[in-house]
């Protein structure tokens, strides 16, 4: 990485221990940096300015950042502060973005946001989509809907034949984990643990579990 790069990422962690009005114009300034690392490194910390307009209207145009990861940051940060106005955005981008990761983020997102309107839309949705995106769908039919028949069909992912999908769903189990479902969510990945042969998988499965106890 040039260092002038790195001198940047090294400014926006210094800039991250201090609330400043000065210190937000600098990180909003680098989330139009030349450099993808040092965008999305300033666009992780906006995530604490919630309330503040310009900051959120900023993360909104980075949903159409030309690195795949800037928008999935984005899309997950939109996701946690439930913002509705990039829910039409987050559907495009779910069907249509030429990155699955960015497709994974944007439909979870999706399900944090919280809109139960968008129920039926996702209920017709995820029977047009292919198999891999099926499975974020059912998340977030699950958060918006809380149906188990949504939760094992999401489930279901733990035991597909591509890895990196099966440690997405044990990721995503953490977030969705609570006093109601944990027997239904520890026998699963349990299951699949005892049949997971590749190491970032069983990793993903044995931290879900090991977090359990902290949770709940």
């Amino acid at each position: 990485m040039p260092l002038a790069n790195m001198d940047k990422l090294s400014e926006l962690e210094t800039l991250a221990t201090e609330t400043h009005s000065d210190n937000l114009a600098r990180i909003l300034e680098l989330t139009n940096d030349v450099n993808e690392e040092v965008r999305m490194r300033a666009f992780e910390l906006l995530i604490d300015y919630e309330s503040n307009t310009i900051c959120r209207i900023q993360v909104r145009k980075g949903l159409h950042d030309v690195d795949e990861l800037v928008r999935a940051t984005c899309a997950e940060i939109l996701g946690d502060w439930k913002d509705q106005e990039s829910l039409e955005t987050l559907v495009t981008m779910a069907l249509k973005d030429r990155s699955h990761i960015v497709s994974m983020y944007a439909i979870v997102a999706i399900g944090d946001l919280g809109n139960r309107t968008i129920i039926p839309r996702l209920k017709h949705l995820v029977t047009q989509v292919n198999r891999r995106k099926s499975f974020f769908f059912y998340y977030a039919l699950y958060r918006l809907d809380g149906s188990l028949i949504y939760l094992q069909k999401f489930l279901n992912g733990l035991q597909n034949e591509d890895y990196h999908l099966r440690c997405a769903v044990a990721n995503l189990c953490i977030e969705i984990v609570n006093d109601s479902n944990q027997d239904f969510l520890l026998i699963a990945v349990q299951e699949a643990l005892k049949k997971e042969k590749t190491v970032a998988a069983r990793s993903s499965m044995q931290t879900f579990l090991a977090k359990i106890p902290q949770i709940l």
